[in-house]
This record gives structure tokens, sequence and C-alpha cells, in this order.
């Protein structure tokens, strides 16, 4: 069943959890919280992939594209529902207005010398414009198509990044986050598919399996 509550406002937090005593349990603990700061919120329970976590994963961008339906006009803080609010969250529905889309984006230095730029999905702002809801639909039909084997949901949203222009982006505020929110790590808790088992089964796949370059 969805959970939903809070006031209705012009900006809602939304997310998404499988249909299991872990994410569900995660799911009211979430919606718990946002109630306590007073944030509306509407999290959709879904059925989960028989494939595993990495699969669950790339089920998000649909999720997210649903909740702009659900709430045209208003901007969606989407987290995932291993949070737990403990500040008020309406600074990430407008302290970034000028943007399409806000997220975390990190960089770290390698021992080599070489930096890294990564990106997460863990919490995404969207504003209610024509260019947000495009980057999700891209994002969404990227992880559809995917044939990649463990591919998940921050994978294709790499490739997103990097093959649809136009919107505008935003690096989140981490420390500001994680000071209003606690992040339990539900991912460490389930079987994930190993790097080295990963790029074995893909390096041997047939040619006709191989996802397009």
């Amino acid at each position: 069943m969805d959970i939903r509550g809070g006031t209705p406002d012009d900006w809602i937090v939304c997310g998404w959890f499988t249909d299991d005593p872990v994410y569900k349990a995660f799911a009211e603990q979430l919606a718990a919280s946002l109630d306590r700061v007073g944030a509306p919120h509407d999290l959709a329970c879904v059925q989960g992939d028989a494939r595993g976590w990495e699969a669950n994963t790339l089920q998000k961008p649909a999720h997210m594209l649903a909740a702009i339906d659900r709430h045209p006009g208003r901007t969606i803080i989407f987290m995932d529902v291993d949070f737990t609010a403990t500040g008020d969250l309406s600074w990430l529905a407008y302290g970034y207005a000028r943007a399409d889309i806000s997220l975390q984006i990190r960089v770290r230095r390698q021992r080599s010398g070489s930096t890294q730029l990564n990106v997460s999905s863990q919490v995404i702002v969207l504003r209610p414009t024509p260019l947000a809801r495009e980057f999700v639909a891209s994002w969404c039909q990227n992880s559809r198509a995917s044939r990649v084997y463990g591919d998940t949901d921050e994978a294709t949203l790499k490739l997103t990044l990097g093959t649809l222009g136009g919107w505008t982006i935003t690096r989140l505020d981490q420390h500001r986050l994680y000071a209003c929110l606690t992040h339990h790590k539900a991912n460490l808790r389930g079987r994930r598919i190993l790097g080295p088992i990963r790029e074995m089964v893909n390096l041997l796949r047939p040619a006709w399996l191989a996802p397009a370059s």
C-alpha cells in the first residue's frame, strides 16, 4: 500500500519501495519522520524485480516520472526510502529555483593523482519544468534499454547526463543535506553482484547481447 501524508504544498517528497519487509519498514520509518518535520509525502509501493537489487534500482526513473505526472506544477524532492528526515526540507524545494534538476555530485582525488566525478541518485530535486520531465523520461528509456549485466540506475543516470543537453543542473549542498537527513544504507543489507563477476559476465557475453556503444 502506498504511503501518503502531510499538508499539500507547492512541493512534495516522493519515493518508492518494493513490497517486502525490509523496504516497507524503511518507507514507514521515512514517512513517520516526514510527518514530524511537516513534509508532505507520497511513497509508492511497487512490485520488486525478481532479478535482484541492481535490476530493482533500474525502476527508479520510471517511478520518478510517475511522480511528476501525479504532481504537476509541484517541485518534487525524490529520495530513497532508507533515509529519515531530522530537519526542515523546504529549502530543497526553494533553494534551487534556477535549476531543472539538482542532485549530489561528488569529486574524489585518487591515489594515482587523477580525479573521479560521480553522481548520486539518492536525492534528486526536480523542478516542474518540461526539461526536467524530458530528462527523467530519457533516463527511464536508458534504464529500460540497458542490457549490461549488473547495471544500476546510477549507471544509466550517468549515460543520460552524458548524452542529453539543454537542461540546467545544480549540485546539492551535501553538508546541509546530511544535516537534515540520515541515510541508513539499505543497499548494504542485501545481496549484490560483485564487481569482478559483473565484469566477467559482460566480457564473455555474446556480441549480440552487448550494449550499444
